[in-house]
């Protein structure tokens, strides 16, 4: 198949249906992990299986009721979620695997069924604590630009197929591999920078039934998602694209399930304080790099601030006072002589000055005037 009907037509990587039409032109679901070695799936403990109307997809825990997938793979169950069951892993295919019904299926707004036109994530909600105890991966790390680094190392993982001729996978595969560049990715097919990240190779890459499933790296040794996985070649025989969790796609899925913005650590807020992490998408008629289709999103750091009061004139005590009122504590409290005689044992100056905005619990230092070596007049 040449190049451009490559870009113009990508292979969907997760659904098991589309084995039987792996060798025609239109969009295809993702495979099993090719080049993949077989895992006990506690190693991942994240992991975990969809069955849904599409066929068989992967997905991850991200909180103790809400499971990440592609959106491709439960599409047609929105309006049915009970129809969607979610399954932990279990070593042996002899034992019951523990699965939860879907409460509801939530969609991208913007997923058109195109997978080279992005959007390709979806949430699964789950009866309440379903998941608790579960470890969870954490979702994306806007905070560290690093993780999506091409040439990271990374890891791709599922149950599906180990070519593009073969069923799905008996066993749950994984494979270490890398994060690919945009431009590299651009080569194969039609490729949003914004939406979309890169990974695998020719003998190591995903294939029909891997749907859905994460894409991590490891970061100061914490397993971080990066992409989901969305779709590739139709040989499963070259790296494939992934959902990526960064940007608009993040911010979505942050406001939908906010409890995943714990994870990312700490953050350093316009006024240069630590603060915590927030993250919008509404629907807003926008333009400009922070708007998304007919959405606006935003991912940003933010910290509680407070005015600082104007002590000037106060009593050392009557300044203290003031301050604690408003959550802050005194810092250096030293005199100066006061030459004019009408700030003797009251607040000359003050260090910051009054109105400036500081996080709670700043230290505001300020100088106690003192009478001069001659009498005041």
């Amino acid at each position: 198949m040449s190049a451009t009907a490559r870009k113009a037509m990508p292979r969907i990587l997760g659904v098991i249906v589309a084995v039987a039409v792996a060798t025609t032109l239109g969009p295809g679901p993702a495979h099993a992990i090719v080049g993949g070695t077989v895992v006990d799936p506690a190693a991942y403990p994240y992991f975990v299986t969809i069955a849904a109307s599409a066929g068989d997809c992967g997905g991850s825990v991200i909180n103790e009721s809400w499971v990440l997938t592609a959106a491709h793979c439960v599409t047609n169950d929105v309006a049915n979620p009970s129809f969607v069951r979610v399954a932990r892993p279990q070593a042996s295919h002899s034992v019951s695997w523990p699965s939860w019904p879907a409460q509801s299926v939530v969609v991208h707004p913007l997923w058109d069924g195109m997978p080279d036109h992005g959007h390709d994530v979806a949430l699964i909600q789950l009866p309440a604590g379903a998941v608790a105890g579960v470890p969870r991966v954490q979702v994306g790390a806007p905070w560290d630009p690093g993780a999506y680094t091409p040439g990271l190392g990374s890891t791709i993982m599922g149950y599906g197929a180990t070519a593009a001729s073969d069923p799905p996978s008996l066993g749950f595969r994984m494979t270490g591999t890398v994060l690919r560049s945009d431009s590299t990715m651009a080569q194969t097919f039609g490729w949003n920078d914004t939406l979309m990240i890169g990974a695998g190779a020719a003998g190591q890459t995903t294939c029909f039934g891997d749907s859905g499933g994460p894409l991590v790296v490891v970061r100061s040794g914490q397993i971080v998602q990066v992409g989901v996985t969305s779709f590739g070649s139709q040989g499963c025989n070259q790296a494939a694209g992934f959902a990526e969790l960064n940007g608009p796609q993040l911010a979505w899925i942050a406001t939908r399930v906010p409890s995943i913005m714990t994870a990312w650590g700490p953050c350093t807020a316009p006024t240069g304080n630590t603060g915590n992490s927030e993250a919008a998408y509404i629907a807003a008629n926008v333009s400009g790099p922070q708007a998304d289709g007919g959405y606006y999103w935003q991912i940003w750091c933010w910290a509680p601030t407070v005015p600082v009061p104007n002590l000037h004139g106060s009593t050392s005590a009557a300044a203290t006072s003031a301050l604690r009122a408003r959550g802050l504590d005194h810092g250096n409290i030293t005199s100066a002589v006061d030459t004019t005689c009408d700030y003797i044992g009251r607040v000359i100056s003050q260090s910051p000055a009054p109105g400036t905005s500081v996080a709670p619990g700043s230290a505001v230092s300020y100088i106690i005037g003192r009478q001069p070596a001659t009498a005041c007049p």
